[in-house]
């Protein structure tokens, strides 16, 4: 069975843990609505933006490069490498 995170999402550290918890895809949608209304598609896009920053930083500081070695071993700190069955994201922009 295949899980998508649909709310609640906020902020990078979100997606990150939806992840590692198993979430095939994170649906990313008041951030992006708020975004649109105070700032056109300028908003949406520094909204996308802040968010993928946040995704990084948060990779970075769990120790993470790829988002293929995710799994729940990023919750426990675990920092095996070598665990590349984890689900992928693509943060997608057009």
């Amino acid at each position: 069975m295949e899980v998508f995170l649909d709310g609640g999402v906020r902020q990078g550290t979100d997606v990150l843990k939806a992840l590692a918890l198993g979430a095939k895809a994170v649906f990313v949608g008041r951030p992006v609505l708020w975004g649109l209304a105070c700032g056109g598609r300028q908003g949406v896009e520094q909204v996308l933006g802040m968010l993928k920053d946040e995704l990084k930083l948060a990779m970075q500081l769990a120790g993470k490069l790829y988002f293929y070695i995710f799994k729940t071993s990023v919750l426990r700190g675990s920092c095996n490498s070598n665990d590349r069955e984890g689900p992928k994201f693509i943060l997608m922009t057009t």
